[in-house]
């Protein structure tokens, strides 16, 4: 049916019927554009017949219905890398960030996908922010429904990729809201929460901010028995906050070494490898140094990671004198062997 609409050069005549002067009308072809936009190989097809304009029109002129409808498709359709460019130019951020505010709940969901799939691209992220996406996409975070809260984490995590735009978030208190997020019934947006910490932590200002929030506890309590996904996700945060001295003390006292051990075990590659930089890091800390020894698991990490790193830690701490026997293959396992 959707193939037939195509190839008899229907989609023309809906982009048309956007403009139509009945409002049933307008929601019924933004309806059908909209469902037309799930199959990737409209998406192109679909913007090049001019389906965008009348689409942001009705997002300011429309009824609720066919804003819905036409927020849903412009979703689908800022999936393609062009398409975004397309959508962008074509004027719709401002009336986007409006309707984090005033739209309908089911509204703000596609609003929330659509900023999201926008800021996939590097130009666009920073334009959003500018014209002041940040502070209502935070709001959504604590007001939406489920599927916002999602959506939302998700646009937040690929805003946050730019550096000035980690500190506008943060700003915005997009951090103590997505921690709030890490308590969420949902495994998806507890995911998307933690990605957006880990973009977000990268800037040290808003790593103390996050450490000093109880974050560290809660993301650690996350890696028990979820999803490896979201388990990734976690260590990403966790391994950006390690290095800071300050916060060895909080991953003592939630548990994090046996945490971590565990995860060398049982985790995909990406957490082992962050679970044993973890571990290296806090091995500057005494106690945690202490559970490292009595476990025994410091010769496993001396094999999984670097000579330069496990170099550097022994020089800063004094684990070469309660390394023994162990510190002298250390020298040996540079890879400029």
């Amino acid at each position: 049916m959707q193939n037939e609409l195509v190839t008899a050069d229907g989609v023309p005549i809906l982009v048309a019927l956007l403009k139509h002067n009945n409002s049933d009308i307008q929601e019924l072809s933004a309806k059908i554009i909209r469902r037309l936009a799930i199959n990737i190989d409209y998406k192109k097809y679909i913007v090049a017949k001019g389906a965008v304009p009348p689409l942001i029109h009705l997002l300011s002129h429309g009824t609720d219905s066919s804003k819905e409808h036409s927020v849903g498709a412009l979703r689908l359709l800022a999936v393609d890398t062009v398409n975004k460019t397309t959508i962008a130019d074509a004027g719709v951020i401002p009336l986007l960030i409006e309707l984090l505010s005033t739209g309908s709940d089911k509204i703000k969901e596609h609003v929330a996908g659509t900023i999201r799939n926008l800021a996939v691209n590097p130009e666009i992220k920073i334009r959003l922010t500018a014209a002041g996406v940040a502070l209502p996409l935070v709001q959504l975070l604590t007001t939406g429904t489920n599927i916002a809260k999602e959506q939302t984490a998700s646009a937040i995590r690929n805003i946050a990729v730019n550096a000035e735009n980690k500190k506008i978030l943060a700003d915005a208190g997009a951090i103590p809201a997505l921690v709030r997020l890490l308590t969420h019934e949902s495994d998806s947006t507890k995911e998307q929460s933690a990605r957006a910490l880990w973009n977000l932590a990268v800037d040290r200002d808003n790593g103390n901010i996050l450490g000093n929030e109880g974050g560290i506890r809660l993301l650690i309590e996350l890696c028990h028995n979820k999803p490896m996904s979201l388990i990734e996700g976690v260590m990403g945060v966790l391994w950006v906050l390690v290095p800071n001295e300050k916060f060895h003390q909080n991953f003592v006292n939630a548990n994090a070494v046996s945490v971590f051990v565990s995860l060398l075990r049982d985790g995909s590659d990406l957490v082992q490898e962050k679970a044993a930089k973890c571990l290296w890091n806090l091995a500057l800390h005494n106690a945690a140094l202490e559970e490292m020894i009595s476990i025994g698991v410091l010769p496993l990490l001396v094999l999984l990671l670097p000579a330069e790193r496990v170099i550097c830690t022994l020089l800063k701490s004094s684990l070469s004198k309660r390394f023994q026997g162990h510190t002298p293959c250390l020298l040996y396992t540079s890879d400029a062997a």
